[in-house]
C-alpha cells in the first residue's frame, strides 16, 4: 500500500486527486476562467458542485458526471494526505504547501492530467484520474463543437447582435401582426408563445456571450473553466425557439400561399365568366345586325 502512495516522477497519488477535483470543478462551473490559485483550491474542495453540469455534449456531461460520483473519496484521500493538524479550528486543514504547486502546474499545464498511474492501482484517486484523463480531450472537443454550433444556430436566426430582449420583442410583434391581419398559423403561434415564455425565464445572453468567447479559444482543453459559463437550460430554451420560430414561418408562409391561391382561382374564374359575357356580346350584336339590316343588302350578299 505504501509503495501505491508513495510519489514517483510518474505518480503523485495526492497531486493526482487534486488535479481530478480541479478538472470537476471547472467544468462544474465553479472555478471561473481568471480565478486565483486560492479560488481554485475552494473549489476543489467544495461540497457544493452542481448536481448537473451546463454543458451539453453527452461527453463532458459524462465526465462531469464521472467526477462528481467519485468526488467524495477522492477529496477525502487527498485530505488526508495533504492535511495539517495546524490552524486552530476543528479538524485538520489543508497544507497549502502541499497543495498550491499541484494547483499551479496543473494551470500551467493547461488542463492537461500530467501523471501515469500504475496499471496494478484499480483504486482511488488512480481509477478515475485514469478515466478522466482518456475522456477529456475528445470531451473537451465535443463540447467545444456543440456551443460553436448552437451560437451558429443563434445567430443565424436572430442576428449576430441577437439579445434576449431584442428576440423576445421581434417575435412577440410578429405574432401580433399575423394575428391581427386574420392570417392564420394553425398551433404554431401557441407553440411559439410558449417558447417565448420558457426563453424569458433563463439566462440566454449570459450563455450567447459564454459561447462566443468560447469560440475564440483554440485548445479545448485549455478553455475548461469556460465550459461551466453559460447554463444548458438557455441553450436548449434557445434552441427551441429556433424551431418554434421555424415552424411559425412556415405555417404562416403556407397560409399566405393558399389565400393566394385561391384569389388566383377566383381572379381566373372571373376573367373566363367575363371572356364568355364578351363572347355572348359579340354574338347577340351579330344578330342585331343582320335583324336590321336592308333587305335589299341580303340579296346583294346573296
Amino acid at each position: 500500500m505504501k509503495s501505491l502512495c508513495a510519489p514517483s516522477p510518474d505518480w503523485h497519488q495526492a497531486a493526482a486527486a487534486i488535479e481530478v477535483l480541479c478538472v470537476g470543478a471547472a467544468i462544474g462551473g465553479k472555478i471561473k476562467p481568471d480565478a486565483t490559485v486560492a479560488d481554485m483550491i475552494d473549489a476543489a474542495f467544495s461540497t457544493t458542485w452542481p448536481s448537473e453540469c451546463a454543458s451539453t455534449a453527452p461527453e463532458m456531461r459524462a465526465l462531469y458526471d464521472k467526477i462528481a460520483g467519485a468526488r467524495d473519496r477522492i477529496a477525502s484521500i487527498a485530505h488526508a494526505q495533504i492535511a495539517s493538524m495546524k490552524g486552530g479550528r476543528a479538524g485538520p486543514m489543508l497544507n497549502p504547501g502541499k497543495i498550491v504547486g499541484p494547483v499551479r502546474d496543473l494551470r500551467q499545464a493547461k488542463w492537461r492530467l500530467r501523471f501515469i498511474p500504475p496499471n496494478d492501482d484499480r483504486n482511488e484517486p488512480a481509477k478515475t484520474y485514469r478515466e478522466v484523463k482518456a475522456m477529456l480531450g475528445a470531451a473537451a472537443d465535443a463540447e467545444m463543437g456543440v456551443r460553436q454550433v448552437w451560437l451558429n444556430a443563434m445567430e443565424g436566426a436572430f442576428g449576430e447582435a441577437a439579445t434576449r430582449a431584442s428576440i423576445l420583442s421581434t417575435l412577440d410583434a410578429a405574432r401580433a401582426a399575423v394575428a391581427d391581419a386574420g392570417i392564420g398559423a394553425n398551433n404554431s403561434s401557441k407553440q411559439l408563445a410558449e417558447a417565448l415564455d420558457r426563453l424569458r425565464l433563463v439566462q440566454f445572453d449570459e450563455s450567447l456571450t459564454a459561447a462566443r468567447t468560447l469560440a475564440k479559444q483554440e485548445d479545448g482543453v485549455a478553455a475548461l473553466p469556460y465550459y461551466g459559463r453559460g447554463r444548458r437550460n438557455a441553450v436548449e430554451a434557445g434552441t427551441a425557439l429556433v424551431a418554434a420560430t421555424q415552424a411559425f414561418l412556415d405555417a404562416v408562409d403556407q397560409n399566405l400561399g393558399t389565400n393566394s391561391q385561391s384569389l388566383d382561382a377566383k381572379h381566373a374564374a372571373l376573367d373566363e365568366s367575363l371572356a364568355r359575357i364578351d363572347t355572348s356580346l359579340a354574338a347577340i350584336e351579330n344578330d342585331l345586325l343582320e335583324m336590321t339590316a336592308p333587305k335589299g343588302a341580303h340579296a346583294d350578299a346573296a
